[in-house]
C-alpha cells in the first residue's frame, strides 16, 4: 500500500509540473493529463520500490522481534521487487513508450504559442555562465507559427549607470521545445530550488543506469542486480544501536550510500581514476557489457553487512529474550 501511494502520488506531481511547463501566461492550462500521469508511474515506480527496502528496514526497527519471521518476509518482498516487479515495470514502459513517444511531448510543445502583451525575461549564457547577461523582451505580437514582434531591452550592453540598449525585432522566431519551460514568466516561479534540483538530478541519474543497465542484456542487468543485493544487507544496520534514531540513521546512510556509489561508478565522476584502475585490474572477468569494479563492490558490500548483521542480530535476540525473561518476573 506504501508503495502504490507514493508511486500514485510521485506520477501526480510528475504531471503537475510537466504540465506547469506547458503553461504560458495568458492562456487556459490543461488540468490532466493521462499519458503523462502512466508515465510518471512507470518512471518512478522503480525509484519507490528501491527506496521500499528502506520502508520495511524501517518497520523492522521499530517493531523488534525475537523471531526471524520478519527477516526472511523482508528478504522475500524486496527480493521481488528487484527480481519482478522492477523488470515488469521496465518491459511494460517500453511497450508504453511504443505507442506513446517522447516526439509527441515534443510536437505538443511545438504547437503552443506565447501570449503577447508579457515582458519576459531571458538570458544568453556565455562562457559557462548560467546565469548569463540578461535582456527583457516585449512581444506586442506573436504568431500562430511563434514568430514575434516586439521591443527588447539588452543588458548585455549596458553602462555603468546599468541603462541597456533598446530596439524593436520583427519576424523573430521562438523555439520552444528546446526548452523546459514554454514561458520564461512560469519558469521563474515553478522552477525547483537547488536544493530540490538536486535531489531529482540524483534520481534521474539512478533511474537511467537502472535502465541501462536492464536493456543492455542478462549479463549486464545481474550484474547490476548485485546493488540489490547490497541494499539488501543494510539489513544488518537496523540494530546496530539500542538508539533507534541511530538506526534510521544507518540505514538512510548506508542506503544512500551504496546508490551514490554505484551511481558514481557507472558514470563519468570523481571516482573515474578509481574505477579505470579496478576495470583494468579485473580485466579478465568475463563482464564485457558490465562494470566489474561495481560488481566487486557490491558483493564486498553484501558480504561485510550480512557478516556484521548475523553477528549483530544474535546479540540483540540475546538482548530481547532476556529482557522478556526479566519482564515476565
Amino acid at each position: 500500500m506504501t508503495v502504490i501511494a507514493f508511486t500514485l502520488i510521485c506520477a501526480a506531481v510528475f504531471t503537475v509540473y510537466k504540465l506547469c511547463s506547458r503553461l504560458v501566461s495568458g492562456h487556459g492550462s490543461v488540468s490532466f493529463d493521462p499519458v503523462l500521469f502512466v508515465r510518471g508511474i512507470f518512471i518512478f515506480a522503480p525509484i519507490v520500490l528501491i527506496a521500499s527496502g528502506s520502508f520495511m528496514l524501517f518497520y523492522l526497527m521499530r517493531h523488534s522481534s525475537s523471531s526471524w519471521l520478519p527477516l526472511i518476509v523482508y528478504i522475500i518482498l524486496y527480493g521481488t521487487s528487484w527480481f519482478i516487479l522492477i523488470p515488469m515495470d521496465l518491459t511494460m514502459e517500453k511497450k508504453y513508450s511504443e505507442k506513446h513517444t517522447l516526439l509527441e511531448e515534443y510536437n505538443s510543445k511545438r504547437n503552443i504559442v506565447l501570449s503577447s502583451g508579457y515582458f519576459r525575461d531571458l538570458y544568453q549564457h556565455k562562457d559557462g555562465n548560467q546565469q548569463g547577461e540578461k535582456s527583457v523582451w516585449y512581444y506586442s505580437s506573436v504568431e500562430k507559427n511563434n514568430v514575434a514582434t516586439g521591443l527588447a531591452i539588452d543588458f548585455g550592453t549596458a553602462s555603468g549607470k546599468g541603462v541597456g540598449s533598446l530596439y524593436t525585432f520583427s519576424d523573430a522566431s521562438l523555439d520552444l521545445s528546446q526548452n523546459e519551460f514554454s514561458d520564461p514568466l512560469i519558469e521563474k516561479n515553478v522552477k525547483m530550488n537547488s536544493v530540490v534540483a538536486y535531489t531529482v538530478n540524483f534520481l534521474r541519474l539512478t533511474s537511467i543506469i537502472l535502465r541501462k543497465a536492464f536493456f543492455a542484456g542478462t549479463l549486464a542487468w545481474y550484474a547490476y542486480l548485485t546493488m540489490a543485493l547490497a541494499l539488501l544487507s543494510v539489513a544488518g544496520v537496523r540494530h546496530i544501536s539500542k538508539w533507534r534514531l541511530v538506526n534510521l540513521v544507518a540505514i538512510s546512510f548506508f542506503s544512500i550510500a551504496i546508490i551514490v556509489i554505484n551511481n558514481l561508478i557507472y558514470t563519468d565522476s570523481i571516482m573515474n581514476p578509481v574505477t579505470n584502475f579496478m576495470n583494468n585490474l579485473l580485466s579478465g572477468v568475463p563482464i564485457k557489457t558490465a562494470n566489474p569494479f561495481a560488481v566487486l563492490f557490491n558483493l564486498l558490500t553484501f558480504l561485510v553487512l550480512t557478516i556484521a548483521g548475523i553477528i549483530r542480530d544474535i546479540h540483540h535476540r540475546i538482548e530481547v529474550a532476556e529482557e522478556e525473561i526479566i519482564e515476565d518476573l
